[in-house]
């Protein structure tokens, strides 16, 4: 599993701290149909994680191929959770979309 903070100039991007197994506890690890979590270092405050507002997390498949995550937890300040589509193996990349200060 790996993770790129990609965005756009002049803008807060989401930086990843660090990605655990909900179910295994190991990091850097998924197990498909369950979910990951997902540790952000940004500050508090400014990224807001609403799904009704276009946040979402999308995994970048083996075969190149990307999907949404299947399900979310409560996400918090620094931290979502979300589930990796069942059938999922090899190199997986998460990609976390969020909004910046509600824009």
């Amino acid at each position: 599993m790996t993770f790129e903070n990609v965005g756009h100039t002049a803008r807060v991007v989401p930086v990843v701290f660090r990605i655990t197994d909900n179910g295994t506890g190991q990091v850097n690890h998924y197990t498909a149909g369950k979910s990951i979590r997902i540790e952000l270092a940004n500050r508090s405050g400014k990224l807001e994680f609403n799904r009704a507002n276009g946040s979402k997390v999308e995994f970048r498949k083996a075969d190149n191929t990307v999907v949404e995550a299947t399900d979310y937890g409560a996400p918090g300040a620094t931290e979502i959770t979300a589930q990796v589509p069942a059938g999922t193996t090899g190199m997986l990349i998460v990609i976390v979309t969020m909004m910046i200060n509600g824009s």
